[in-house]
């Protein structure tokens, strides 16, 4: 988060691994998410368009949202970032933002909730692939690339997290039709 400081190791992990010492620890885990925004507020009326449920602490200059799977996501201006990181580019941006669902018939109606709300932008159409996921992407106000999709033998739990592989012994889930 940008204005604070923190120390940073004076060698790489590996580098203390060989030596012999402790390696840091970073816990497998994301909880929080800050996208960096030419237009705040237009940003955020698209996640509430998403139907996305916007913290009680959020304000004007930072919006958050709490997603159900424990995730926040934080919009924040773009200006903040640019001394450090140079100016917002347009194109891809060399990530995309991802929801994973439970099924195919979710990804399919997830696009058809897509095709009425403002902001979105090369909306594509959903396809199956042949390495057992049925996906499309499409384009946010500020330009980043969304991926929606859902991969045969994944499992999502009741708030959203995603298990991408099943543990060793699960029954498979249900493969493409």
């Amino acid at each position: 988060m940008r204005g604070c400081t923190a120390k940073r190791p004076t060698s790489a992990p590996s580098e203390r691994q060989a030596s012999g010492g402790d390696p840091a620890m970073i816990p497998a885990r994301m909880n929080f998410l800050t996208l960096a925004c030419r237009d705040v507020e237009r940003m955020a009326e698209f996640l509430r368009a998403l139907g996305w449920p916007e913290a009680a602490s959020s304000e004007p200059v930072h919006r958050v949202f709490q997603l159900t799977n424990g995730l926040a996501i934080a919009l924040y201006g773009a200006q903040h970032y640019e001394r450090d990181y140079g100016p917002l580019t347009d194109g891809f941006r060399a990530f995309t933002l991802g929801i994973n669902l439970g099924s195919r018939e979710e990804v399919l109606a997830v696009h058809r909730a897509l095709e009425t709300i403002g902001g979105v932008a090369g909306l594509e159409p959903p396809f199956d692939s042949p390495h057992g996921f049925t996906a499309f992407s499409f384009r946010d106000p500020e330009g980043n690339a969304w991926d929606v999709a859902w991969k045969a033998g994944s499992t999502v739990d009741e708030r959203g997290g995603l298990t991408w592989d099943p543990p060793e012994g699960a029954p498979p889930s249900a493969e493409l039709e």
